[in-house]
């Protein structure tokens, strides 16, 4: 018999349940029961078995089963291809239907009623949004319920629930529905009992975790945080291992412990940068925390040398001009102006590129502090305004004004008090913003105007 494919062995071993998985892990493990176990299944005429450990034995003939066996397992390998391909189709026509007839339509026709759809539903609720993302997880749990009964069904039904479960729970804490999403998590603990799949009572531990920051109960989020990045490292599972770390960061620095922040953001960053293809946004994040951490603790330098570090990996992705973004605050603060500005004016040029206007925009009034600090020359600051007003009427054509754009360009407006700037400077920028609040009444800063007019 040749090697089974991934999805032979899927086909035959996902729907068994708790004990008869643990039978085979058993057998896998332990070489007399596996010489057993190949006589009572029986072999291929002649073949012989070497094991892990004791001698070579040699496998009774069998002559019948092992075609039985081949055939039934592409049948149902055959099967279960037909039914993923068919799946997401299935779905679009499901969530196409109106939402008061989606359930119904589950409970009415068979053809809706698989495992595969079940998964692409919980695949395509991650996408959607929130509300939606919630109405698509329940409808993936209903058709865990209805999966028809047949051996190993007990397993496959609660693969799907939990899947489908840890996702709704996830929702509802997003929401800010606490009390709802702790419902589900205790429901889902009953099918994690009988999947014993390491992977998603790893993801369950982190779904409480975050449950328990939510709730302001930092000891216990602490606790089960750092319960599932080990679970996460148990199964190799290197990227979800740093995300847990990066989130524990979050809560230490939250909590006013940067030293904690820095730690875990630290041995996050160290998980990833081990992998050969690391992922970005991961990386990013776990620089950031790390860096930010660093720079509370009065190291900036080492800050700095942690940003430039992941930017060697972020290179060509677009978490890079994030980075390095931040590197040029963080070089401002070290009054490395030049540094700063080069890193800022990189970081720009990369938003612009990957139409990010709100960043570039932002990124632009990081860089107006650092000339104002800096005493750049009159060239460098007609330079900064021209992108600054460029990015500003971008931002207000796309009605991309945030908050934290208005209390960036205050604090701009502070920062230019008092301070010796190219003649007419100022008045272009403050008519700029006024022909900006006219024509698209954009709430834009105006509160320090006469004050900077007056300096």
């Amino acid at each position: 018999m040749k090697h089974p494919t991934p999805d032979h062995l899927e086909a035959t071993l996902r729907p068994l349940g708790l004990r008869d998985r643990a039978l085979i892990l058993h057998v896998l493990r332990c070489a007399p029961c596996a010489r057993r176990a190949r006589g009572l299944l029986g072999a291929e005429p002649g073949a012989v078995v070497r094991w892990s450990e004791g001698t070579p034995v040699e496998a009774p003939a069998s002559p019948r089963l092992w075609p039985q066996l081949e055939s039934s397992l592409a049948a149902a390998s055959e099967h279960l291809a037909r039914a993923r391909e068919a799946a997401p189709a299935l779905v679009d026509e499901l969530l196409a239907l109106p939402k008061g007839d989606r359930e119904a339509a589950v409970h009415e026709q068979t053809r809706f009623r698989t495992l595969a759809v079940g998964l692409e539903l919980v695949a395509r609720a991650k996408t959607l949004p929130i509300d939606l993302g919630i109405e698509t997880a329940l409808l993936a749990g209903a058709i865990a319920d209805l999966l028809p009964e047949a051996k190993g069904s007990q397993a496959t039904r609660a693969a799907l629930r939990t899947a489908a479960g840890l996702l709704l729970a996830e929702a509802l804490r997003e929401k800010g529905e606490l009390p709802q999403a702790e419902a589900e998590l205790v429901a889902v603990a009953v099918y994690l009992e009988v999947t014993a799949d390491p992977l998603e009572r790893a993801h369950w531990v982190r779904a409480l975790g975050l449950l328990r920051r939510d709730q302001r109960r930092s000891e216990e989020a602490f606790a089960l945080l750092d319960r599932a990045a080990d679970l996460y490292s148990q199964i190799g599972e290197a990227r979800a291992e740093a995300q847990v770390r990066t989130l524990c960061g979050g809560l230490h620095l939250k909590v006013g412990d940067p030293q904690e922040a820095f730690e875990a953001n630290d041995l996050a960053l160290a998980t990833l940068l081990a992998e050969i293809e690391p992922n970005a946004e991961a990386l990013y994040r776990a620089a950031r925390g790390a860096a930010l951490a660093l720079v509370i603790l009065e190291r900036s330098d080492e800050a700095v040398a942690t940003l430039t570090t992941a930017l060697q990996v972020l290179a060509g992705s677009p978490q890079e001009f994030r980075a390095l973004a931040l590197r040029g605050r963080i070089e401002k603060g070290l009054r490395r102006y030049e540094a700063a500005a080069g890193s800022l004016r990189l970081a720009i040029a990369g938003f612009r590129f990957l139409a990010k206007p709100l960043a570039a925009a932002r990124a632009s009034v990081w860089l107006a502090e650092v000339l104002v600090e800096g005493s750049p020359s009159d060239d460098a600051w007609g330079l900064w305004f021209a992108d600054l007003v460029e990015g500003l009427e971008l931002l207000a054509r796309e009605e991309l004004f945030s908050d934290e754009v208005r209390a960036d360009l205050e604090q701009l407006a502070e920062a230019l008090v008092d301070r010796e700037l190219p003649p007419g400077l100022i008045t272009k920028l403050l008519a700029a913003l006024d022909d900006l609040r006219r024509t698209k009444s954009t709430a834009i800063p105006s509160a320090t105007d006469s004050r900077v007019l007056s300096s």
